[in-house]
């Protein structure tokens, strides 16, 4: 059975029980993300995934792993990338992973493009 949005807990919620070794990149990870565009909001979908949205449209999802963690950009194909940090071959989705520190300025111009994306 499919999890409704009541099924799903708060974004708050979400990141208390996280246990994972990943859990510091991952509230890095979203730090970048929320102070880079403007409007953004953030929600816990399919019950397990930090998802970042912009007028309705989901622009990225967390998946959490043990040793790293992944930004889906749902129109990834659609996004300029000159630092080589999205990965795929999907029609659409493209995929950044991290395991560590990270290319802030190049992932806050994927945030940037991926959200002009959806307030198109």
């Amino acid at each position: 059975m499919a999890k409704t949005k009541a099924d799903n807990p708060t974004v708050p919620e979400y990141l208390e029980k996280l246990s994972s070794p990943m859990k510091p990149l991952l509230l890095e990870l979203r730090q970048t993300i929320m102070g880079t565009a403007n409007d953004l909001r953030e929600d816990v979908k399919w019950g397990n995934c930090l998802t970042f949205s912009l007028n309705g449209k989901n622009i990225i999802q967390t998946v959490l792993g043990k040793d790293k963690v992944t930004l889906i950009f749902f129109e990834g194909v659609n996004l300029k990338d000159p630092m080589r940090l999205l990965q795929g071959e999907g029609k659409k989705v493209r995929s950044a992973r991290f395991t560590a520190g990270f290319n802030k300025s190049a992932l806050q111009a994927l945030v940037r493009a991926a959200a002009k994306i959806a307030g198109s």
